[in-house]
């Protein structure tokens, strides 16, 4: 829910400011080949309010695997009111992805023979949309991230495809107190292919 522009073109320019940040996660530290992801993203209205610019760039090394992926968005912002803004955005991306061949070794010390046909690097462009629509106290929105369900990698045996997912995306924001504040955030993903996916977090803001 963090960064909202990884999968919501139309999320750029929603902070009204240029907004900046940065995402490190390293999950199960000390195991060989753990999931690791590092996440930087830039966005902020243009001199025209209505129009805004952001990019993002993320890399994931999960075991042999090594992927990277960077797009760019555009969005055109509607005032419908004093307060709610209706965002509409489109983004470019590429992604590229890598597998290391060369250090599936078996314990004998031996390559091992059922990944040696996997294609080691492979480019994927793709292309996403999205609609945002917030305001100072909620947001809800929508958002393809990929649109054409691309090959990214394969061998003489299998396929890896980008599929489409679809994003479903609500906050709010109630204040409690004079530097409280709380915030109920909900994620809704879905895609044909697998079951549907539902985050739902609780959040306490001081500020």
């Amino acid at each position: 829910y963090w960064n909202e522009q990884l999968y919501n073109p139309a999320y750029v320019g929603s902070k009204d400011i240029l907004h900046m940040q940065g995402i490190y996660r390293l999950q199960w530290a000390g195991f060989e080949g753990a999931p690791k992801t590092l996440n930087v993203a830039v966005h902020s209205p243009l001199k025209n309010d209505k129009y805004a610019l952001g990019a993002n760039l993320y890399n994931d090394k999960i075991g042999l695997y090594n992927r990277t992926g960077f797009d760019v968005a555009y969005a055109y912002r509607i005032a419908l009111t004093e307060r709610i803004k209706l965002s509409l955005g489109i983004q470019g991306s590429i992604l590229i992805q890598k597998f290391r061949n060369d250090e599936a070794i078996t314990d004998d010390g031996l390559s091992d023979p059922t990944v040696q046909n996997v294609t080691g690097t492979a480019f994927a462009p793709n292309f996403g949309t999205g609609l945002y629509m917030y305001s100072d106290r909620f947001a809800v929105g929508f958002g393809i991230p990929h649109i054409i369900n691309g090959g990214i990698a394969k061998s003489n045996r299998e396929k890896i495809n980008q599929r489409n997912h679809y994003y479903v995306t609500g906050s709010y924001i109630q204040p409690i107190g004079q530097i409280l504040k709380l915030m109920p955030t909900s994620t809704l993903r879905f895609n044909g292919g697998t079951p549907m996916n539902f985050d739902f977090n609780l959040n306490f803001i001081f500020a």
